[in-house]
């Protein structure tokens, strides 16, 4: 919409008409498209890979291998599970590779290696043959026979704890994530709107600011999507998008991505003129036609295949035929012929 209102530029009366025949989408607008999706697919990752990595202050991820092994025994609490059975089971699932932190399966602190080791024998990686085939007997249940196959009764309770901690977790990982895409977010919005400048030229154009100043509505717009983004990001209407307030370096930060989208179209521009040079595109496009040549010719050399009332124009190439022209150069339905002025013969 913002783009759509802007007045013409006087510029556009210099270029060269365009021919029905001519794709709509043309080779400066798929530069255009491809380097400004790089930009924002450049930062975009940055934001979601680089961050956490860089800041892990503010932006660490939270690790299921981690988690399991610090947050169990509390999630476990929560979810009903006694004082007994819940070092048990966070030894399972945070210490014996049940689901996380196979490394540490036959070292002292995954409670099933003693009764493997008493076998003479390595925790098995199948679940279940580890759990309900072990030699030793856990506080609360009795002895298992180590062959057996139909489970065991903390088997069922390792199931059911893998499913709860799992789901706390996918929360905690969510929610830890919520820093970097909070820049993310950001970032690509200003990113679309530094976009928006660059885009009132869709040629090779480096004045693509120019004139700014007299489309009062494309500023508005702008300007209303810059307020919209900051009361989205800065109100509890953040809750609803899964963001959070960001600090003053943030902001500059996202708002440093927006406006490089003007240098870097500026060096784009000038790299592809260069390149038009190099290859010749220039002269090429100003020797092609923008339509067939066309010429007038009447009724009577044609066998009448026209109007009688008005001569009509053929494609000299013989691909085609023109619709009929009259004296003034209308067709019958009152609209002109686009393309080159028909001579007469």
């Amino acid at each position: 919409l913002a783009l759509a209102t802007e007045n013409p530029h006087p510029e556009l009366l210099d270029a060269k008409p365009h021919g029905r025949s001519e794709a709509l989408i043309n080779r400066p607008m798929y530069v255009h498209i491809l380097v400004a999706g790089a930009y924002k697919m450049l930062w975009l990752f940055l934001c979601l890979y680089a961050l956490p990595v860089a800041i892990p202050s503010r932006y660490a991820i939270t690790q299921a291998a981690d988690y399991y092994r610090t947050d169990c025994q509390g999630v476990l609490r929560d979810k009903g599970y006694n004082s007994t059975e819940t070092p048990v089971l966070c030894s399972f699932l945070g210490y014996c590779g049940f689901t996380e932190n196979a490394q540490y399966r036959n070292t002292p602190e995954c409670v099933l290696y003693p009764g493997w080791q008493a076998l003479g024998q390595y925790v098995p990686d199948d679940t279940q043959k580890a759990i309900c085939g072990a030699a030793q007997t856990f506080p609360g249940f009795a002895p298992t026979n180590a062959s057996s196959s139909g489970g065991c009764p903390w088997y069922s309770r390792w199931e059911s704890a893998a499913r709860d901690l799992y789901k706390e977790y996918e929360v905690e990982r969510l929610d830890s994530y919520k820093p970097a895409l909070s820049v993310l977010f950001n970032s690509f919005i200003f990113a679309q709107v530094g976009n928006a400048f660059v885009s009132r030229r869709i040629g090779y154009e480096m004045d693509f600011l120019s004139g700014l100043l007299d489309s009062p509505i494309f500023l508005s717009i702008m300007t209303l999507i810059s307020v919209l983004q900051v009361i989205i990001m800065e109100t509890p209407v953040g809750y609803i998008f899964k963001v959070q307030p960001l600090d003053w370096k943030e902001w500059l930060v996202c708002i440093a991505i927006g406006i490089g989208c003007l240098p870097y179209s500026w060096a784009v521009r000038l790299v592809m003129r260069g390149v038009r040079r190099c290859m010749g595109w220039d002269q090429r496009d100003a020797a092609a036609p923008r339509n067939p040549p066309m010429v007038e010719y009447s009724p009577e050399t044609k066998g009448g295949a026209c109007y009688k009332a008005a001569p009509c124009l053929i494609d000299m190439t013989g691909k085609g035929r023109a619709p009929p022209v009259n004296a003034d150069g209308r067709t019958s339905s009152g609209r002109t012929i686009s393309g080159p002025v028909p001579v007469r013969r």
